[in-house]
C-alpha cells in the first residue's frame, strides 16, 4: 500500500522516466488483473505527468496529485470500490484522468465519469481531456452522454412550425401563446438547420422558454429512430453515435442512476464493459433518492384525460385498416378515461377536505408529511388502487396503438400526420408510466429495506408545485447495491468531502459500500496552507439559531449591517430562502445596491458578481445550498465567506420525519447517526468555497456560536481543515436594525 505523501509543495519528476513514446500499450486480453509483465510495460502515472510537464513547463504535479494517480493504478481494477478524498486543490480531475484511462484502455474498457455539476462536466470536456489527448500515446476519443430531453427534434419543431400538432397542446393561461411559440421554434429551426446550432439545448446562447422545452423535446416511446427524415441529422442520435464509438464518456450523476434504475446499457454502455469514476460523489446518495421519487399531480392527470379523450376519433382516420379495432376499444377507453378522471376528483377532495392540508396551506407549508396510521391515508388507498387498475389497462391499449403508427409509418408515403400524432401517443404512455409507478409503489408493503416517505405537495401560490402526492423510499441503499455496485467492474468514487467527521464510516454506510461492497479509502494531503491562508472567524453573538430564531435574526440582520464591507467579494451562505430574503430587506439600502440575491441560473449569477466586482470594486453574493458547493469563486472573486447557520436537515421535511421514526425504531439516534454527520459533510463543502487556488487568503466568518458552544459542535469543528481560529467575546448590538423589517 502506498504511503501518504505529506509535502504539500509540488514536485518535480525525475529525468531519469523515460518519455511517453518509450513505453507502448499493449493489446491486452479483457481479463481482471494485469500480469506482473504487462504492469511493467504499462505507462506509469509518472510518465504521463513528465509529458505534461513538457508540454506545460509552467505547470508542475502535486503531491497529492500524483499519489492519487498512483493509487488509481495500482489499485483498479483488482479492488472494485475505491474512494478517495483528495481536497481542493488536489486537481483530482486530471488525477483521475491519468489513473484510470491507461487502465481502462489495457483492460478495453470504456472509462465512465459521472459528476454532479454540468460546471464540472464542462470542464472536463472542454479543458482536461482535450489536454490528456495531447500526452498520452494512443489515441482516444470521448463525448458527453445525455438524456433525449437535451436535444433538440427537429422533426416535432416542423410539425408545430406547420400548425399539424398546434391544436394538440394545450398553452396554460399566462404562459408563452402559440404565436409567441412558433416564433421562438422558427429561430431554433433555422439555426438548428444552418448548422449555426448543434441541437445541443444547455448550449443554446439564449435561455428556451419553459414551456417550450416539451414541445422540442421527444419521448424514447415517440422517437422514429431511422424512420425519422431527420434521423441522419439528428441531435441526439448525433450525439448518441459519439458517444458509442468514445473511449471516454462524461456525463451525470443522474443519468447513470436512471441507467443503473433501468438495468443498464440502455443510457450508457453496459457495467460489464466499463471503468466508472464518480466525482462529487457526496451528492450521490441524494441523487439516488431523487431518481427513485415519484410524483402524482391531480393536474396533470386531469389535463391528461382532457389530453388524450380525441386519441381514438383520430387515430381511427389515420388507420383506416385498424378502424374497426381502435371501434371495438373506444368505448372502453373512454370508460377508462372517465373512471380515472372521477377517481382524480376522489383524491382531490380527501386532499382538500383534509384539516391537515387546510392548516398546512394557512401555515405556507409547501408539503405535509402522510402517515400510514393516518384517516386520510386509508383513504387514499381506494383511488389510488382504482388508478393503477386503469393505468395499466390504458397502457397496454395506448402501447398497442403506438406500435401500429409506427408499422404504419414504415409503410406510408405521407408518414408526417402519423408521426406527428406517434409524439401524442408516447406522451400519454408516458404520463401512464409515471401515474403507475407511483401508485405501485404506493401499494408496495413496508419491506426490510425500510419505510416509503410519503408527503401532499401542496399548491402554494408562485411555487410551480400542484397538488399531489410523491413519496420515496428511505433506504436508497438496496437500489445501489443491486443496480450500481453489483454489475461493476470497479469504480473510483471521489470529491473534496468524503469524510465526515474525520470518518469514512458515514459515506460507506449512506452508499451502501459495506459487507461485501465495502472497498478501500484513501485521505490525500491538501497542497494549501490552512493556517496561513485562512481564518476562521466566529462572532460572540448572544443568541443562538434553532432555540431563539427571532431574536437570532435580529443580531445576524445588525451584525451583516455593520461587518459587511461593500468593497470587497462576499459569499453570505443561507440555509432558507424565507432567512435570505428577511436579512435582505434588513440590509441598508446602500448595500442592498451591492447584494446579488441568489435566483434563476448559477452562470448568469456569476457573471453579474464579476461585472459588479470590475465596475465597483466590490459585490457581495446571498446564496442558498447550490452556492454552498460545486461553484468556483478563486481570487478576488470571493474573499470572505458568511456561514449563516448550520447546515443541518430539515427535521420539518416528510423525509426526515420518516426517516427519524425508522432510525428511532432501531435504536439509533438520528441526529448522531444522520444529521450531524450530514451537516458536517455540508458545512466542508460550505468553508470549501473560500480557498480555491494555492495563492487565495480570505476568512471565513460562522456566525452560529452553537460551532463553539455545543459539544457536536466541536467534533465539526474538528472535521475542519486546520484553518487559524479566532473567536470574539463581544456582545453584538440589535438596534442597527431597520425598523420594521421584520
Amino acid at each position: 500500500m502506498l504511503m501518504q505523501i505529506q509535502q504539500t509543495m509540488a514536485i518535480t519528476i525525475s529525468p531519469t522516466i523515460p518519455s511517453l513514446k518509450e513505453i507502448k500499450m499493449p493489446i491486452l486480453r479483457p481479463t481482471q488483473s494485469l500480469t506482473k509483465t504487462e504492469r511493467i510495460v504499462m505507462p506509469h502515472s509518472q510518465t504521463l505527468f513528465q509529458q505534461l510537464q513538457k508540454l506545460q513547463p509552467e505547470w508542475s504535479v502535486r503531491a497529492s496529485q500524483l499519489e492519487m494517480a498512483e493509487i488509481i493504478e495500482q489499485s483498479i481494477p483488482a479492488t472494485r470500490y475505491l474512494m478517495i478524498e483528495a481536497p481542493t486543490g488536489v486537481g483530482k480531475t486530471l488525477a483521475y484522468l491519468i489513473g484510470m484511462l491507461p487502465v481502462a484502455m489495457a483492460h478495453q474498457k470504456k472509462l465512465v465519469i459521472a459528476t454532479a455539476t454540468v460546471g464540472l462536466q464542462h470542464q472536463l470536456m472542454e479543458k482536461e481531456l482535450p489536454l490528456l489527448q495531447q500526452i498520452v500515446d494512443q489515441p482516444f476519443s470521448y463525448a458527453i452522454a445525455k438524456g433525449r430531453g437535451r436535444y433538440f427534434c427537429p422533426m416535432l419543431a416542423e410539425a408545430h412550425i406547420s400548425g399539424d400538432v398546434a391544436a394538440s397542446f394545450k398553452i396554460e393561461e399566462g404562459k408563452l401563446s402559440y404565436s409567441g411559440m412558433n416564433h421562438q421554434l422558427s429561430s431554433l429551426y433555422h439555426q438548428w438547420q444552418s448548422g449555426d446550432w448543434s441541437g445541443d439545448l444547455d448550449s443554446y446562447p439564449s435561455e428556451i422558454e419553459s414551456t417550450l422545452r416539451p414541445k422540442i423535446t421527444i419521448s424514447r416511446e415517440a422517437c422514429q429512430y431511422v424512420q425519422c427524415k431527420h434521423y441522419m441529422g439528428c441531435p441526439y442520435y448525433r450525439a448518441r453515435a459519439k458517444v458509442d464509438q468514445a473511449q471516454v464518456i462524461v456525463t451525470n450523476q443522474d443519468t447513470l442512476l436512471l441507467d443503473a434504475k433501468f438495468g443498464g446499457g440502455v443510457l450508457l454502455p453496459k457495467a460489464d464493459q466499463t471503468l466508472t469514476v464518480i466525482d462529487e460523489a457526496h451528492n450521490l446518495p441524494q441523487k439516488a433518492v431523487e431518481v427513485q421519487t415519484v410524483t402524482l399531480s391531480l393536474k396533470a392527470l386531469l389535463d391528461l384525460v382532457e389530453y388524450a379523450e380525441p386519441v381514438p376519433a383520430t387515430l381511427a382516420k389515420l388507420l383506416p385498416a385498424k378502424k374497426r379495432q381502435i371501434q371495438t376499444k373506444k368505448d372502453l377507453v373512454e370508460s377508462l378515461w372517465q373512471h380515472l378522471h372521477t377517481r382524480t376528483l376522489q383524491l382531490r377532495q380527501i386532499l382538500t377536505q383534509d384539516r391537515g392540508v387546510q392548516q398546512a396551506m394557512k401555515r405556507s407549508q409547501p408539503n405535509m408529511l402522510l402517515e400510514r396510521s393516518t384517516p386520510m391515508m386509508q383513504q387514499l388507498n381506494e383511488p389510488l388502487e382504482q388508478l393503477l387498475i386503469c393505468g395499466r389497462h390504458l397502457l397496454r391499449t395506448f402501447s398497442e396503438w403506438l406500435d401500429a403508427l409506427q408499422a404504419q409509418i414504415e409503410v406510408s408515403n405521407n408518414p408526417t400526420p402519423l408521426l406527428n400524432f406517434s409524439s401524442i401517443c408516447s406522451k400519454v404512455i408516458g404520463e401512464l408510466n409515471e401515474m403507475v409507478e407511483c401508485c405501485q409503489l404506493y401499494q408496495t408493503p413496508q419491506s426490510s429495506n425500510g419505510p416509503v416517505a410519503w408527503w401532499v405537495n401542496l399548491a402554494l401560490p408562485n411555487s410551480g408545485v400542484q397538488l399531489g402526492i410523491a413519496g420515496t423510499p428511505i433506504d436508497i441503499t438496496p437500489f445501489l447495491q443491486q443496480k450500481l455496485w453489483q454489475p461493476t467492474v470497479a469504480v473510483v468514487l471521489t470529491s473534496a468531502t468524503l469524510q465526515s467527521l474525520n470518518s469514512f464510516d458515514y459515506f460507506c454506510q449512506q452508499n451502501g459500500l459495506t459487507g461485501e461492497f465495502s472497498g478501500q479509502h484513501y485521505s490525500l494531503s491538501s497542497p494549501f496552507h490552512y493556517a496561513e491562508q485562512a481564518t476562521l472567524h466566529v462572532p460572540a453573538f448572544k443568541y443562538q439559531p434553532g432555540s431563539d430564531d427571532e431574536n437570532y435574526l435580529l443580531e445576524l440582520a445588525s451584525y451583516l449591517n455593520q461587518q459587511l464591507n461593500p468593497e470587497r467579494a462576499t459569499l453570505v451562505l443561507f440555509t432558507n430562502r424565507s432567512h435570505m430574503e428577511l436579512i435582505f430587506a434588513s440590509m441598508r439600502p446602500a448595500l442592498q445596491q451591492r447584494i446579488i440575491k441568489q435566483s434563476g441560473s448559477t452562470v448568469q449569477l456569476i457573471r453579474r458578481h464579476q461585472q459588479q466586482l470590475e465596475q465597483h470594486g466590490g459585490s457581495v453574493l446571498f446564496g442558498l445550498a447550490s452556492l454552498a458547493e460545486g461553484i468556483d469563486l478563486p481570487g478576488e472573486l470571493c474573499e470572505q465567506v458568511i456561514i449563516t447557520r448550520l447546515p443541518f436537515p430539515a427535521m420539518e421535511s416528510p423525509i426526515e420525519k420518516v426517516r427519524k421514526k425508522w432510525l428511532d425504531q432501531q435504536g439509533k439516534s438520528w441526529f448522531m447517526s444522520y444529521a450531524l454527520p450530514h451537516a458536517a459533510i455540508r458545512l466542508t463543502q460550505m468553508c470549501g468555497r473560500l480557498l480555491r487556488r494555492e495563492s487565495d487568503r480570505g476568512i471565513i466568518t460562522i456566525t452560529d456560536r452553537r460551532i463553539i458552544q455545543r459539544q457536536y459542535g466541536h467534533q465539526m469543528l474538528n472535521g475542519l481543515p486546520d484553518y487559524r481560529r479566532e473567536v470574539q467575546h463581544y456582545a453584538v448590538p440589535t438596534q442597527s436594525l431597520i425598523e420594521g423589517a421584520f
